[in-house]
């Protein structure tokens, strides 16, 4: 157990449940090793709370609870239980997330379930060797588990010493399996797949597609799904009777789009090309709705001045295509990426075309991917719904 003293006034952010300190806020480190658990104190030695500590890390305390804790199976079930409570509209929905991180009090630990497999993604190196009482949580919790499959070998460098892993926890996990959302089906692969094999913090502005389609009678009109990954928007479009393309530079996505629409009965609604978006040119501006949902742009604040003119860039490339009057989707999953800056790269785009844009909703994260007041980097995921005309 680590012993933690915070420079004095850098205990009330912890006080108010924002959970992470950083290295230049800490004054005294008592302890032996690099990870475990931390009881942190203020300058005049009152007790804040429990955390797990990483010398290593940049943000070496992130907070579990304003109480002492022990972590042990019982740990694990309550937490699981408290989340279960926070999504009650989810519980007979065949795939969701059961923890997401600080939003749910387990700081560096991700569980997705997709129907009768759950899948963990370790962040942090102080869960390591909790990884048995999680899936033993996870055995009591939930009837019917056939598997439990670890993905943390994950594409971006976090900033813990953590050695990155992917491998079956216990049960059994296919290879492949097909999973319902919003009535469409998707071929996935948690072992291969990005991320823990599917993108499900989009389900609730895919469902909005499907709405908007509707409500602007687009009906027989032509989408665009820029950066489309396995196809999921250009389902959503299709579903409500858009005739659709989808584009990503992924071949391999590619080939599993083309897979799912087939599932879907929608290949002759729904098709698919292989290039780079930002280097399209030879589309017609003929599509009544765009979606663009590019891979997160901008890894940290360092970038943002990058990710902004990218995005501007990005919105000028749709605006090439789109038939107007029509809808554009803007989306971001960078927390640097707020709002605001969504905002100027609409109108920066539309200022080069002479158009206007209105602002008709704004998207984020679904339900059960929830985020903190307290937290602002929990809220990550935005989306813009945009009407394009010109006077």
């Amino acid at each position: 157990m680590f012993v933690i003293k915070a420079k004095r006034g850098k205990d009330r952010k912890i006080k108010n449940l924002y959970p992470n300190l950083f290295m230049d806020e800490i004054v005294d480190i008592i302890g032996e090793g690099d990870v475990g658990l931390a009881n942190l104190f203020s300058a005049d030695d009152e007790f804040i709370g429990t955390g797990i500590f990483n010398r290593t890390s940049n943000k070496p305390f992130r907070l579990l609870s304003k109480t002492p804790v022990e972590i042990n199976q019982n740990y694990f079930t309550h937490l699981f239980k408290k989340a279960l409570k926070r999504r009650p509209f989810l519980l007979k929905s065949s795939c969701f997330r059961l923890i997401n991180a600080e939003a749910d009090f387990l700081p560096g630990v991700i569980i997705d379930k997709y129907d009768d497999v759950f899948v963990v993604q370790i962040r942090h190196p102080f869960w390591v060797d909790y990884k048995p009482m999680m899936v033993d949580s996870l055995d009591n919790l939930f009837e019917g588990i056939k598997g439990v499959y670890e993905r943390s070998d994950f594409e971006s460098s976090p900033e813990e010493s953590l050695e990155r892993y992917s491998g079956l926890l216990k049960g059994q996990v296919p290879e492949e399996q097909i999973i319902v959302e919003n009535g469409i089906h998707y071929k996935i692969s948690i072992p291969k797949g990005q991320k823990t094999g599917f993108f499900m913090d989009q389900r609730d502005n895919r469902l909005f597609t499907s709405k908007l389609v509707e409500s602007y009678q687009f009906q027989g009109m032509k989408g665009l799904d820029l950066f489309s990954f396995t196809g999921s928007f250009s389902f959503a479009m299709a579903k409500s009777g858009m005739d659709t393309l989808g584009v990503d530079k992924s071949s391999d996505d590619i080939d599993l789009a083309r897979e799912n629409a087939s599932i879907n009965n929608l290949e002759k609604h729904c098709h698919f090309i292989c290039e780079d978006v930002f280097s399209l040119s030879f589309l017609k501006k003929e599509y009544k709705m765009i979606i663009l949902d590019p891979p997160s742009l901008v890894k940290d604040k360092r970038e943002k001045h990058f990710g902004k003119r990218k995005f501007t860039e990005l919105v000028k490339k749709g605006l090439e295509f789109l038939d107007t009057p029509g809808i554009m989707g803007l989306c971001s999953c960078a927390y640097h990426i707020g709002i605001s800056e969504l905002e100027e790269s609409v109108r920066r785009g539309c200022e080069a075309y002479g158009y206007y844009g209105t602002i008709i909703d704004i998207g984020f994260q679904a339900s059960d991917h929830p985020w903190m007041v307290q937290i602002p980097e929990s809220l990550y995921l935005k989306c813009l719904w945009v009407y394009i005309d010109a006077l």
